[in-house]
């Protein structure tokens, strides 16, 4: 097993991989990941909950109790490109030594909500932010 490891081709890999890992944007990208972790489990309770509430009868799709119990998993998991964008524009601020970190990630989140959001009118003449691409999808 040892021979595998010291290998001249899994040396070459662990290089590599240590030169992609002092990389400062990988490495914010990585934080960023690691950070959601925490709304991606949530948000997976919660649509575990829903997905077992109709089948045990303690409530039914389309019920109040139904959609109290899915917004959380709304909340996290279809803003979940948001989360990431937001994280990790601090993570990269802290890693190129910004004062302010917060600043950066106030900045990418501006940028990329006017990328990923279109605006367009609803069909009662309002004004409306189309948010289906802030989502995982």
């Amino acid at each position: 097993m040892d021979g595998i490891f010291n290998s001249p081709v899994m040396i070459k890999l662990q290089e590599f991989g240590q030169k992609l890992g002092s990389n400062k944007f990988l490495s914010a990208l990585q934080g960023a990941m690691m950070s959601c972790m925490a709304p991606i489990m949530v948000g997976a309770i919660f649509s575990i909950i829903c997905a077992i509430g109709p089948m045990v009868g303690l409530f039914e799709n389309g019920d109040a109790t139904y959609n109290i119990l899915y917004a959380p998993y709304h909340f996290t998991m279809d803003l979940l490109s948001l989360w990431i964008v937001v994280i990790m524009g601090y993570q990269y601020g802290k890693a190129i030594g910004l004062k302010s970190p917060v600043m950066s990630a106030v900045q990418t989140t501006i940028v990329f909500t006017l990328i990923a959001c279109t605006w367009g009118v609803n069909e009662a003449g309002a004004s409306v932010i189309d948010v289906t691409y802030l989502g995982s999808s």
